[in-house]
């Protein structure tokens, strides 16, 4: 038997790498052009938030990525994109997991997965994640030491309150409660106040609203819109 040309051997490897590239630019297009055509909807909490993280939401767009299916063996999501659940340092609230709802867990686990957690700004205890859930962008994370999260037109905030306090906070200004420049000046008011059982502990739900929003590939789409006709 002959001996294997290992120049031969390089190419073919060379040309499987090119393969592999080509293949995962082609995925990153496709699913550009997927969230181009679907998502269309955010919260101006949201906007807000990225950009008091010194982002916007054209940037936050592009470091979007598709989820790649486990294959045995790899691992395919990076050390740094931690549960923002469990980022739980000096955060008194997180500290209890009962005091953690599940949907908390699960949309912190789901942007991991599929979403972007931006770096926090210098001397910020802010931590922001956005993921694309049904045509709309959400966000959850931290605004200081409470947790939040977005669902569509309303959010919701946990907030370390004893109930004394939290019973008279329905129709107050969110803004009132928590110094932040994302809330401040914005007309959002306390619809509903849940207790969390024991402890200075409840979620505060808000109405934010959605405004439209279109993501940044609107000419990609075009043109592929114009090769479908």
């Amino acid at each position: 038997m002959s001996a294997v040309d290992p120049k031969a051997l390089a190419a073919v490897e060379a040309a499987e790498a090119r393969f592999l590239a080509a293949q995962e630019l082609e995925r990153l297009r496709l699913f550009r052009l997927h969230l181009q055509a679907t998502v269309t909807e955010v919260s101006p909490l949201t906007a807000d938030l990225i950009r008091h993280q010194g982002s916007d939401l054209a940037s936050l767009a592009d470091q979007l990525r598709p989820v790649v299916e486990r294959i045995p063996g790899m691992l395919h999501l990076p050390a740094l994109r931690r549960y923002l659940v469990a980022e739980t340092k000096g955060r008194r609230l997180a500290k209890d997991p009962g005091r953690v709802r599940q949907s908390d867990l699960r949309m912190s686990r789901r942007i991991a997965r599929e979403g972007v957690i931006l770096p926090s700004r210098e001397g910020s205890r802010d931590r922001l994640g956005v993921v694309p859930i049904d045509g709309v962008l959400e966000c959850a994370g931290w605004i200081g030491d409470s947790w939040f999260c977005t669902e569509r037109e309303i959010a919701h905030l946990l907030v370390d309150l004893p109930d004394t306090i939290a019973a008279a906070l329905s129709g107050r200004v969110v803004g009132d409660l928590i110094g932040h420049p994302a809330l401040a000046g914005r007309p959002y008011r306390v619809r509903r106040v849940v207790f969390l059982g024991e402890g200075p502990g409840v979620v505060v739900t808000f109405h934010t609203g959605l405004m439209k929003h279109h993501m940044p590939w609107a000419d990609q789409l075009a043109e592929e819109m114009r090769r479908g006709s």
